[in-house]
């Protein structure tokens, strides 16, 4: 019986190993097929005046995409804006919204999506500061 349990429990680390394995290599794949960017500014913050963000995000790319690239928001098929790439390694795309959104970067030709960031909307809350005099009395 213990010759059985010590064959099960090595079976199943065993198993364990190569699922892991085989979990890593997944994650390689899709990090390879993705561009590697940051965006500026990533966070808006709206006053109490203004009900939406009228921004204009600047993508900087490590690694230059190739041909022609599209950007747009998810869920809003009207926002798309498509670049030729001549020698340029950053792209400004115009947004208006009043809440969070994913922001998609796919090849034109191939519509294979190669990378995504969000758009952070934040509202401004002021804090008032209560001040607490001691009016002790010794």
């Amino acid at each position: 019986m213990a010759m059985l349990n010590k064959s099960i429990l090595m079976i199943m680390m065993t198993m364990s190993f190569f699922s892991t394995f085989i979990s890593h290599a997944n994650e390689k794949k899709t990090i390879e097929s993705e561009l590697t960017f940051t965006i500026h500014p990533a966070l808006c913050v709206l006053t109490r005046n203004k009900s939406h963000c009228q921004q204009s995000i600047v993508f900087e790319f490590k690694q230059q995409p190739a041909n022609s690239i599209c950007i747009f928001v998810v869920k809003e098929p009207n926002s798309k804006q498509c670049y030729q790439i001549n020698d340029s390694s950053s792209f400004s795309y115009n947004i208006k919204t009043n809440k969070s959104v994913y922001l998609v970067i796919e090849d034109s030709s191939s519509q294979q999506v190669l990378g995504r960031a969000e758009f952070k909307i934040a509202e401004y809350q002021p804090v008032r500061k209560r001040r607490r005099f001691s009016w002790g009395l010794l």
